[in-house]
């Protein structure tokens, strides 16, 4: 099973990355958007959208999902206006 943040590989075209998103369809396509850890001239390479059986997990949790706090706290309910006079 794949989870973000783990580093994947094609089995089809060797591209490598750390899966950075993941997009069901309706249809049960699962795909995942891989972003390559690599730099091309000095500049970050477009991450791929890849299949989730193309993909094999080469390094689990290479990066971690960081804990997400809500912010804020309780809010009251906002007070209703009155609704506009109708035109004529």
């Amino acid at each position: 099973m794949i989870n973000l943040g783990d580093r994947v590989k094609s089995k089809i075209t060797g591209f490598t990355g750390i899966a950075v998103s993941r997009a069901e369809f309706l249809n049960g396509c699962i795909r995942f958007q891989v972003q390559p850890e690599t730099l091309k001239d000095g500049k970050q390479l477009e991450s791929e959208w890849v299949d989730d059986v193309e993909l094999q997990v080469e390094t689990t949790g290479v990066h971690q999902l960081p804990e997400r706090k809500r912010p804020g706290g309780p809010h009251p309910n906002p007070e209703r206006s009155r609704p506009l006079p109708a035109r004529s």
